[in-house]
């Protein structure tokens, strides 16, 4: 997202709909209600990042699932803070465990029909921030800034998109298109039978002068077969603990 608040304000208003950062209903025994949020606040910053729609405020929260977070509100002309222990739940479009609050804005969701340029432009942003999404969790899964147990495999597939599906045509489809982007992204990690093996492969060559031998590409994607089996056998061991309550 842009750095300042007039260029995100911009972006998000030039999309298909602006829903201002208000509560409009606290679901009972969440984290919202313990920590003492009420209808009518109006957030202002969620873990110190400044908050101007509802967009900014679930970008936020879903990206800390069960953590403490400062709350920073406006109610009835004075500004407050309160500190709340997010809950978490497993995204019905990403796959993974994200931050939950338990509140819903207040203002209605407007959509507006667009041109079929737009409808291009408007996709392929959003195309490109997800396939940053995806890359930023590659990042943070590497740097153990989010935890391996995150990861799922064909359980937790199909459990978002049952979630997806149920939720309506729309949300399914945007998952599978999510779904897609995720495959391609990884696709092009430098991991050997990968393509992003066979870009590396291409660079040592024009790094080199020359391509390398048959037995080593072959050496070399076995040990890349090794390093993708042994992360689908990771992802299914987490689906299977997460099935056993563990």
């Amino acid at each position: 997202m842009p750095a300042s608040e007039e260029e995100r304000i911009a972006v998000a208003r030039a999309l298909d709909y602006w829903v201002d950062p208000v509560i409009g209903m606290v679901t009972p025994g969440s984290a919202a209600e313990r920590g003492g949020i009420e209808i009518g606040d109006t957030l202002l910053s969620v873990a110190g990042t400044p908050v101007v729609n509802w967009n900014d405020v679930t970008r936020e929260l879903r990206a800390r699932p069960d953590q403490e977070v400062q709350l920073r509100l406006q109610r009835d002309g004075s500004e407050i803070v309160r500190i709340v222990t997010l809950g978490s739940e497993l995204s019905a479009e990403t796959g993974v465990q994200e931050g939950r609050l338990g509140v819903i804005p207040s203002g209605s969701f407007t959509t507006v029909s667009v041109g079929f340029s737009e409808a291009l432009t408007i996709g392929w942003n959003q195309t490109a921030g997800w396939t940053l999404t995806i890359v930023d969790f590659v990042k943070d899964l590497f740097t153990f800034n989010v935890s391996p147990r995150s990861v799922g495999s064909i359980g937790t597939i199909a459990q978002a998109s049952g979630q997806a599906a149920a939720d309506g045509l729309a949300t399914f489809l945007r998952f599978m298109a999510f779904f897609s982007i995720n495959l391609a992204v990884l696709n092009l990690l430098p991991i050997p039978i990968l393509d992003g093996g066979h870009l590396v492969f291409l660079a040592i060559e024009l790094v080199r002068g020359q391509a390398l031998s048959i037995e080593q590409r072959v050496r070399w994607s076995q040990v890349g077969l090794v390093i993708v089996v042994g992360i689908m056998v990771w992802a299914l061991g987490n689906d299977i603990l997460r099935a056993l309550g563990l």
